[in-house]
């Protein structure tokens, strides 16, 4: 077993657990934590997974995330995490399998999260797996206490690495209003339970807690100043996977649009409006659902630039050659294999080589303010003042679109929020690595 807290459970227990229960005492999760405060939260969406697939359903179902116990010192929350999901099977009034749960753990020797399913049938545990990081398609079938392993390749299923690209831990939503979440937006389940379905949500906490717990989960796989980072690994062993948040998305997050949206909506963010939202009037309340940059992603890119891997200006060049689409570009996509390319074949500074392409792809572009500026980032002779004024040219657009929104009628509103973010999921599979819908 694996040096992480699902292995070191199963290295402790003297015999095969019979059921979820059994493993969920061996880890003190959910039900076996002390205190009022159980780390379980509630989630009900008109979808599951069965197999690893998602599908969708007529009913929202219930699935449970389980972190580790709050306050625990010796294991923290972020270091464990179990799911529980449901089966169309079950009655809709208990609908929570027990009997297959999938686990990620902080393995502490490789530093990453490793990634477990196990299935129990009639008090007995009848399979074991730990997927492989980095083959998505494979798995390792375990035997109880047994170095042999099975190899299971090319599976039909994607598994893990389907959504959690760096094998780090990843939610969908991450900011308020947390949509379907139990929280402070949303007291109660959409309906009353019964057997463990029942037990689970008695012990729920509400959500807006969660987001502190998975960015922490982030920080580990991604390295702190304390470690070398995840980075260090990726530059050395896997460039294409280093340079790939730069350009095309391995995550995504969702933010809701109403009572205000996130100006990432409308465009990229990225040196102008970080983290600013557009209010908009009262008696709007558009229920719409807007993709945004994944938090690994971002922190991906923040590394990279801290490292002085590559300049910021040249980040912003980069993200400004297509600005109205912050998180799907089919334009930055296509410069992500062009600059593999040119590394491979003319091996030589990722930042000179980067910039390079950029302003290759600018001298084929018509003026604009966003490109005019990103040219003015890659021009080392172009003089500060020059700088400023396309910078400042380019906010003015971009307020010129965000004022739009005032005039517009809610019914407007929200049909342009629907095609933006139809807009942004568009053509996801030839840009997002395993895209699933979120």
């Amino acid at each position: 077993m694996e040096d992480d807290p699902v292995g070191r459970a199963l290295k402790a227990m003297e015999a095969p657990p019979r059921d979820w229960a059994d493993l969920e005492q061996a880890l003190s999760l959910g039900r076996f934590c002390p205190g009022s405060h159980r780390g379980v939260y509630l989630i009900e969406e008109a979808q599951i997974r069965p197999e690893g697939i998602v599908s969708h359903t007529p009913d929202p179902l219930p699935r449970f995330l389980l972190t580790g116990c709050p306050g625990d010192d010796e294991t923290p929350e972020h270091e464990v995490f179990a799911v529980l999901i449901s089966d169309t099977d079950r009655p809709l009034s208990d609908p929570l399998n027990d009997q297959v749960v999938e686990l990620m753990g902080w393995h502490s020797e490789s530093q990453r999260y490793a990634f477990y399913r196990l299935r129990f049938q009639s008090g007995s545990l009848v399979m074991l797996e730990r997927f492989v990081e980095s083959a998505p398609t494979q798995v390792h079938r375990l035997k109880w206490r047994s170095s042999e392993n099975s190899v299971v390749v090319d599976t039909p299923e994607i598994h893990c690495g389907q959504c959690h690209h760096q094998m780090e831990p990843v939610l969908n939503e991450l900011r308020q209003p947390w949509a379907n979440w139990l929280s402070s937006e949303k007291a109660r389940p959409l309906r009353d339970y019964d057997g463990i379905t029942a037990e689970y949500i008695e012990i729920s906490s509400r959500a807006n807690a969660l987001e502190r717990v998975i960015l922490a989960g982030v920080d580990r796989t991604l390295g702190d100043t304390s470690r070398p980072a995840r980075v260090d690994w990726l530059l050395e062993e896997s460039l294409e996977e280093a340079l790939r948040p730069l350009f095309c998305p391995t995550t995504i997050n969702v933010r809701s649009a109403g009572p205000s949206f996130p100006t990432e909506a409308i465009v990229d963010p990225v040196g102008l409006a970080a983290g600013v939202s557009v209010h908009l009037p009262s008696q709007f309340s558009p229920d719409v659902l807007v993709p945004v940059r994944g938090e690994t992603d971002r922190q991906m890119e923040r590394r990279l630039r801290q490292k002085g891997v590559v300049q910021p200006t040249t980040i912003e060049a980069l993200r400004l050659v297509d600005y109205r689409h912050g998180t799907f570009s089919t334009v930055r996509c296509d410069l992500y294999p062009r600059l593999l390319e040119r590394l491979h074949e003319h091996p030589t500074l990722l930042d000179d080589a980067l910039r390079e392409l950029l302003r290759d792809h600018l001298r084929e572009r018509e003026l604009h303010p966003a490109l005019d500026l990103a040219r003015a980032l890659l021009d080392e002779s172009a003089p500060l003042e020059e700088v400023a004024a396309s910078r400042a040219i380019f906010r003015y657009h971009v307020d010129s679109i965000l004022e739009g929104f005032d005039d517009v009628s809610q019914r407007e509103l929200i049909e342009d929020l629907q095609a933006t973010a139809v807009d942004h999921f568009g053509g996801p599979a030839t840009v997002l690595p395993r895209f699933i819908d979120p």
